[in-house]
């Protein structure tokens, strides 16, 4: 496993730094994948997600299988480390919420899935909350 307890730019209680768990780190690194626009990353013209981009109310059957596809490709591909068996991927269009959830091959800091949860795509408003 490659990821670490990463430092953080904090101090905690005791005037030292602050360290990320390492399912934190991994968790931290997928989300800035499924975020991240392709051509951010120079060189790696073809990495990212582009989550942002899309409505979530407007997604068919055909196009969730396909973004579970592109997802599961993007981190085979360029995070390798993250020991993904599978990803499923629903969508609630009355609420316009994306649900990912990935399920570790691995245990990673004792747990085997992390999920994120996405609201309000093409909006400035949206985010992508990561529950581990």
């Amino acid at each position: 496993m490659a990821f670490k307890k990463e430092t953080l730019l904090e101090i905690d209680n005791f005037n030292s730094a602050k360290k990320m768990s390492e399912l934190a780190s991994m968790a931290l690194n997928v989300r800035n994948l499924l975020l991240m626009e392709k051509g951010t990353v120079r060189g790696c013209f073809d990495m990212g997600c582009e989550l942002l981009k899309y409505r979530f109310d407007l997604m068919s059957d055909t196009f969730v299988s396909d973004l579970t596809n592109i997802i599961t490709y993007q981190i085979n591909t360029f995070l390798e480390e993250v020991p993904v068996s599978s990803v499923l991927l629903s969508v609630d269009k009355e609420t316009k919420k994306l649900n990912i959830d990935l399920f570790l091959s691995e245990a990673v800091d004792g747990k085997t899935e992390i999920s994120y949860r996405m609201e309000k795509a093409i909006n400035e408003d949206s985010r992508l909350d990561i529950f581990i």
